[in-house]
């Protein structure tokens, strides 16, 4: 038992300080990982890829070859879940619901290539079916079309589980480690919170992925914010001593994800429409661009984004303690891509009034003897980080075929400016929109297949800007550095 131990224990410190965002690129300096990188792939009309293998594995181990009969493959991911969800839609011609007797508990196992490659962007053999929607039958043929909803088989294992555990004088990462273990055989990407549990956490029947949900709340201190979720595309690599290494889930902080993406080239997306449709290297074309629902100001402040308080009270030890939260003031580092605020500073969002106690968003919290960590502590970021994370969001469609882009990685954007396109419409080296254009982390990713094509609708999110705000003609560092790269695609790439 000491020796198993031992190994685990081992095992735990060499996949702590894996990152996502060197999934797709080159092996972050230090990592403790040798992470697979993205094959050169010919140039070739974006979207396409090739399926090597979609089965259904029966409850009685036959599989069932469904590559001629499905239309469409939908899969769900996002860095506010801790699980995928998908959807396949089937064309029954030959009366499979009957002669397979598909009820729900069937394995679907995909395989996916790069095109004119073998090289693997999606293989996964541990996503469960459970449920199957409505369909009409024609009356004469009797052929229907149907689709089945599927999840990962740890989102399973976790329903299936109500734990009752309490966890005293361990660190918050060994738990979640020694959770994640009861629901998946895959290795976990994990950041270290540097929290340990000198008062029992107790678990009270809950299932694990929602325990760990709530560990990655309590982690949220030291002005981090910490998530838990799973990608479609793994992560996968070999350890030092050349074992194989698959992590599906990410456990640990949306700042950890942008500061290692500093230490590895990331993905650049360009909008442009009168380029061509080939994709090349580490440029990828957006065929469609859209702006979200952004600075949705008075959900922010009745939320407590802005200058909002957090009072918390201990009626055992008889004492009180007021937190602020202020975007505007009290984060001086945005802790994002960029310096800049997401408004400026004459925003009457962003104006209070203390003496005339303008304070929205306020908040009251019990403090109880027996919690492992202190609400005060992390509820303030908690907030923060999600709201910040959820304040400017596009989304984008991109080929999916050429790629291991998933939620976690950080992508550049680049849009050409409109005012600059009017005013001279015959450049070939466009201005970059100032506003939409620079980088991002993915949050969610919707990924679309038929039998020949793949689409990724990501949505992309960042909580600073690389303009400031105030003074329109300055620009954050980090954003004159891509500058001039992402116009030079851009003005290679268009057309007369």
């Amino acid at each position: 038992m000491a020796v198993l131990q031992t190994i685990n224990r081992n095992r735990l410190e060499q996949s702590k300080d894996l990152s996502i965002s060197g999934s797709s690129n080159n092996t972050l300096t230090g990592n403790k990982v040798d992470i697979k990188k993205d094959s050169n792939v010919p140039n070739s009309v974006g979207g396409t890829f090739e399926l090597k293998k979609i089965v259904l594995l029966m409850n009685d181990g036959n599989q069932i070859d469904i590559k001629g009969y499905f239309s469409n493959l939908i899969v769900e991911e996002s860095i506010f879940t801790s699980s995928i969800s998908g959807q396949l839609t089937i064309t029954d011609s030959a009366g499979g619901l009957e002669k397979f007797v598909i009820h729900g508990g069937e394995t679907l196992m995909l395989k996916m290539c790069k095109p004119n490659s073998d090289d693997i962007i999606i293989w996964r053999e541990d996503l469960i079916v459970h449920k199957i929607s409505k369909n009409s039958v024609s009356p004469l043929s009797l052929i229907s079309k149907f689709d089945i909803f599927f999840t990962s088989k740890s989102a399973v294992n976790s329903l299936k589980k109500n734990l009752f555990k309490s966890y005293k004088n361990a660190t918050v990462l060994e738990v979640v480690s020694s959770i994640y273990k009861e629901m998946s055989l895959n290795d976990l990407i994990s950041e270290d919170p540097k929290i340990t549990l000198t008062t029992p956490f107790i678990s009270t029947g809950v299932s694990p992925h929602k325990v760990i949900d709530y560990l990655a709340q309590r982690s949220c201190t030291k002005d981090k914010y910490f998530v838990f979720f799973e990608r479609f595309v793994p992560i996968y690599g070999n350890y030092p001593d050349g074992t194989a290494f698959t992590a599906s889930h990410y456990f640990g902080s949306v700042e950890k994800l942008i500061k290692d993406a500093q230490n590895v080239p990331v993905k650049t997306i360009v909008f442009a429409p009168k380029i061509n449709a080939t994709f090349e290297g580490a440029t990828i074309r957006a065929s469609r661009y859209e702006r979200l629902e952004n600075f949705n100001h008075m959900n922010g402040m009745l939320l407590g984004f802005y200058n909002s308080t957090i009072s918390s009270i201990n009626p055992i030890k008889r004492s009180y303690k007021v937190q602020k939260l202020n975007y505007a003031d009290d984060k001086d580092e945005t802790q994002d891509f960029y310096s800049n605020k997401l408004f400026s500073t004459l925003n009457i969002f962003n104006t209070y009034n203390d003496v005339q106690n303008e304070t929205p968003g306020r908040k009251l919290i019990l403090s109880s003897i027996n919690e492992s960590v202190n609400r005060e502590s992390w509820l303030g970021n908690h907030i923060y980080g999600q709201l910040s994370k959820s304040m400017f969001k596009i989304s984008v469609d991109i080929q999916g075929g050429t790629n291991t882009i998933g939620v976690g990685n950080v992508v550049n954007f680049a849009t050409p400016s409109q005012i600059s396109v009017m005013l001279n419409p015959q450049s070939a080296f466009p201005e970059l929109d100032p506003v939409y254009s620079g980088k991002y982390l993915v949050t969610t990713v919707i990924h679309a297949m038929s039998s020949t094509q793949y689409i990724k609708t990501m949505h992309l999110s960042r909580g600073s800007s690389p303009l400031n705000f105030d003074k329109h003609t300055e620009f954050d560092d980090a954003f004159e550095d891509i500058k001039a790269n992402i116009k030079t695609a851009l003005g290679n790439k268009r057309t007369t």
